[in-house]
C-alpha cells in the first residue's frame, strides 16, 4: 500500500527514505532532466523484438558527454525497422508453432520421406514448365529443354520401387497430395525411368566432358615428345654428366654414364665453399657467361612439361573410359528398348541411336588420343633410362621438370645480379685506375717543367752548377748520369746521385766554356745545345755518352 496507506503510516517529516529510481520521483512521476538534455522521443514498434542488452547511463550523468550531442532521430527514415523486427523478432510460443505444423500437415499429404519431399519440391521450383511437360520432355529425351541440373535432381530423387508401389495406390486420391508426389506420378508409367535418365544426364554432359579430357591428354603428347627431342634438355644433361664425373674422379670414382634425371632438382643440395654458390648456379652461369647459349631459353623450351605437371594421367585416361562404357550402356539400353512397350510420345530409341552416331567417332578419337598419351609418356620415361614404375604418375615425371625450370631461373637471376655487381666493381677499379694514371701525368709534368729554364733562363743545369760552384760537394768526384728521355730523367745506376772517389785528379777544358775553380763539363745537354768534349788526362771509367750528362767537380 503507498505511504500512508491501511496499515502503514506515513514517514515523519524529514525522515530519510529510499532514493527515487534515475528520472523517476518517488510518486512515479518523471524526475526533471538536467538542463539542456532534451528528452528522447518514444519510438512506434509493431512487433516485440529481442532486447539491448547494454548498461544504460543515467540521464543526469551525460552532461558533457558525447551523449548530450546526438541525433538519432533523423536516422529514423534510414533504419529499416521492418527487417529489424523480422529479424530480432521474439520467439513465437511453442503452442502457436504445433497449431501451424498440425495445419500445414492438413494441406499436403505425402508418401516421401520427408526430406525428400522438401528437397524435391524446392528443386520443381526451379524449373518454369508444367509438370506434364517435364514428363514429355523426358520422354523425347530432351536433354538441352531439361537441362543438367534438373536432370541431376530427377536421378538424385527418382522413385525406388516401394515408393512407385504407394504412389501407384495413390494416383486416383491427389486432392490433397504434394507436388513432389503429383510429380513422381508423371514419371511412374515412363519406361526404363532410371536408364533414361542416366542417359539423358550422360548426354548431356557428354560434350563438355570431352573437352575437358581433349587438352590435357594433348598436353602430355607434346611435353612427351619435347622432354624426349629438345637439343637443349640434352645438352643440359650432357653439361651436368660432365661435371658430375669430373667432381666423382677427383674423389677416385669411375665416370658414370647417365643418372637419372630427378638429380637435375638435387644440384642446389651441392654448396661450393663460400656455402651459398650451388652447383645448380654454377650450372646456370654457363647460359648467363653466353658459353652454352642454349640454355638461355632453356625454360621456354620445356614449358609445355611445365604445364603437363599439372595433369594426372591415370585419372584422364579413366575418366575417358568412363565415356566409353557410357556408350555401351546406351548401347544396351537400345536393344532392351526393343523389346518394352512404348508409351505415347516416348522417342528414347531413336535418340539414343542418333546419339550413338554423333558420338562413336568421338569415343574413338579420345580413345586414339589417351593411347598415343600412354604411349609417349611411357617412352620419355624409358628413354632416360627410368620406369614408369619409378614414378607415382606422369605428374611426377613432368614435376621434375616444373621444379628444375623454376630453380634454375631463379639460379640464372642471382648469377646476373652477381655478374652485375662485378662489372660495377670493375668500373669503379678501372676510374680509380685512371684517376692515379692522370695523378702521375700531371706530377710528371710538374717535373719536366722544373728541368726546363724558367722565365729568368735558369733551369735544371743552372742550379746544379751553382750547387757544385758553392762547394758543397767538395772533396768528392761526382758522377751523376741521367738519361734523356722526352724531357724524363732517371739516374744511370737507378740511385739519385753517384758518388764516385777520384784518387788522381782530372784536367779538362770545354770549348764553350771554361770555370777558373771547377772544370765543367756539359756533353749534349739538350739536343738543342749540343756541347764538345774535349778531355786531358785520365779519363773516368764510363765515358759520356750521346744521351747523358756528365759533370766532374775537381777537389783541391
Amino acid at each position: 500500500p503507498p505511504p500512508g496507506g491501511p496499515g502503514i503510516p506515513p514517514p515523519p517529516p524529514g525522515a530519510p527514505g529510499a532514493p527515487p529510481m534515475p528520472g523517476f520521483s518517488l510518486f512515479g512521476m518523471a524526475a526533471p532532466l538536467p538542463e539542456g538534455v532534451k528528452a528522447k522521443k518514444k519510438l512506434q514498434t509493431t512487433a516485440k523484438t529481442k532486447r539491448a542488452n547494454w548498461k544504460e547511463i543515467d540521464a543526469r550523468n551525460i552532461k558533457n558527454t558525447f551523449w548530450m550531442t546526438t541525433e538519432e532521430e533523423s536516422l529514423e527514415s534510414v533504419v529499416p525497422f521492418h527487417q529489424l523486427e523480422d529479424m530480432f523478432r521474439s520467439k513465437v510460443p511453442k503452442a502457436k508453432v504445433a497449431v501451424v505444423a498440425t495445419e500445414h500437415k492438413k494441406t499436403e499429404r505425402t508418401v516421401l520421406d520427408g526430406n525428400k519431399s522438401r528437397n524435391l519440391n524446392i528443386t520443381l521450383s526451379t524449373i518454369k514448365m508444367p509438370l506434364a511437360e517435364v514428363r514429355q520432355a523426358i520422354l523425347e529425351m530432351d536433354y538441352e529443354r531439361l537441362g543438367e541440373s534438373f536432370i541431376e535432381s530427377c536421378l538424385k530423387f527418382a522413385p525406388d520401387d516401394s515408393e512407385v508401389k504407394q504412389l501407384q495406390e495413390t494416383k486416383h486420391n491427389t486432392e490433397d497430395l504434394a507436388k513432389s508426389d503429383l510429380f513422381l506420378l508423371e514419371l511412374i508409367d515412363i519406361p526404363l525411368l532410371n536408364d533414361r535418365l542416366r542417359h539423358l544426364l550422360f548426354m548431356a554432359q557428354f560434350d563438355s566432358e570431352v573437352k575437358e579430357l581433349q587438352p590435357p591428354g594433348r598436353q602430355v603428347v607434346l611435353a612427351s615428345k619435347v622432354v624426349k627431342e629438345n637439343p637443349a634438355f640434352h645438352r643440359l644433361l650432357e653439361t651436368v654428366l660432365l661435371i658430375g664425373n669430373y667432381m666423382n674422379t677427383s674423389n677416385n670414382k669411375k665416370c658414370a654414364f647417365g643418372f637419372k634425371i630427378a638429380y637435375l632438382n638435387q644440384l642446389r643440395s651441392t654448396k661450393a665453399m663460400d656455402g651459398k654458390t650451388t652447383l645448380l648456379h654454377f650450372v646456370a652461369a654457363l647460359a648467363v657467361d653466353g658459353k652454352i647459349p642454349e640454355f638461355v631459353t632453356l625454360s621456354q623450351q620445356l614449358h609445355s612439361a611445365v604445364e603437363a605437371a599439372r595433369i594426372d594421367l591415370d585419372s584422364v585416361v579413366a575418366e575417358a573410359e568412363v565415356l566409353g562404357r557410357g556408350l555401351t550402356k546406351i548401347e544396351s539400353t537400345v536393344k532392351k528398348a526393343k523389346k518394352v512397350k512404348k508409351v505415347e510420345g516416348d522417342k528414347m530409341r531413336e535418340k539414343l541411336k542418333e546419339f550413338l552416331e554423333y558420338s562413336q567417332p568421338v569415343i574413338d578419337g579420345l580413345k586414339k588420343l589417351m593411347e598415343q598419351a600412354k604411349t609417349g609418356y611411357v617412352d620419355a620415361v624409358k628413354y632416360y633410362g627410368g620406369k614408369p614404375d619409378d614414378y607415382s604418375g606422369s605428374s611426377e615425371f613432368f614435376g621434375i621438370f616444373k621444379e628444375f625450370t623454376s630453380q634454375f631461373d631463379v639460379c640464372c637471376d642471382e648469377v646476373k645480379k652477381q655478374r652485375e655487381a662485378e662489372r660495377r666493381e670493375a668500373e669503379r677499379q678501372a676510374l680509380e685506375l685512371e684517376k692515379q694514371r692522370k695523378k702521375a701525368e700531371a706530377e710528371s709534368k710538374r717535373n719536366r717543367k722544373t728541368m726546363m729554364p724558367d722565365a729568368q733562363g735558369r733551369g735544371f743545369m743552372d742550379d746544379l752548377i751553382q750547387h757544385l760552384k758553392s762547394g758543397d760537394a767538395f772533396g768528392y768526384c761526382v758522377l751523376q748520369s741521367i738519361f734523356l728521355s722526352s724531357f724524363r730523367f732517371s739516374n744511370l745506376c737507378g740511385a739519385a746521385v753517384c758518388l764516385v772517389a777520384t784518387p788522381t785528379p782530372i784536367s779538362r777544358t770545354c770549348a764553350r766554356c771554361v770555370l777558373p775553380v771547377v772544370d765543367l763539363c756539359i756533353h749534349d745537354y739538350l739536343p738543342t745545345q749540343p756541347c764538345t768534349l774535349h778531355l786531358q788526362g785520365s779519363a773516368p771509367s764510363k765515358a759520356p755518352t750521346s744521351s747523358s750528362v756528365v759533370v766532374w767537380k775537381h777537389t783541391k
